[in-house]
């Protein structure tokens, strides 16, 4: 029995086609990631194409480790290609920003104006990820 003073819990509707949470919240289509690293004197280049969530961020994470353990230098992550983030994939890039700054290495992130900007600035991490 519920009592009259107790609150709610806020209910999340779908559309009226069935459609999963998951589906709802990231972009329709196939989940898309492509990596290319480039290495260049004192910094490591990785750029990011597709969608950066939480389907994708393990195979990031696996190359931002990579580099993390065995390059030097500055870490250059290019989300210019990217299209969505959510929040595994800022969490993911806040780790490696820790992991780096231990280290005495500096994190940056190319973004440009976009979705992708608009969830850095409204986490506002802007500042801590080193955003240009």
């Amino acid at each position: 029995m519920m009592r009259e003073d107790a609150p709610t819990r806020p209910t999340i509707r779908l559309e009226s086609d069935g459609q999963s949470l998951s589906r709802a919240l990231r972009p329709r289509g196939p989940v898309r990631l492509a990596l290319s690293k480039r290495v260049v004197t004192g910094a490591t280049i990785l750029e990011v194409g597709g969608e950066l969530d939480v389907l994708t961020t393990a195979k990031l994470g696996a190359e931002l480790d990579d580099i993390v353990r065995k390059q030097t230098g500055k870490v250059i992550v290019d989300l210019s290609g990217t299209g969505f983030v959510d929040s595994a994939g800022l969490q993911l890039l806040l780790s490696a920003q820790r992991r780096l700054s231990r280290r005495a290495r500096v994190l940056a992130v190319v973004c440009g104006p976009g979705q992708v900007r608009r969830m850095i600035e409204r986490a506002r991490l802007l500042d801590a990820l080193g955003v240009v």
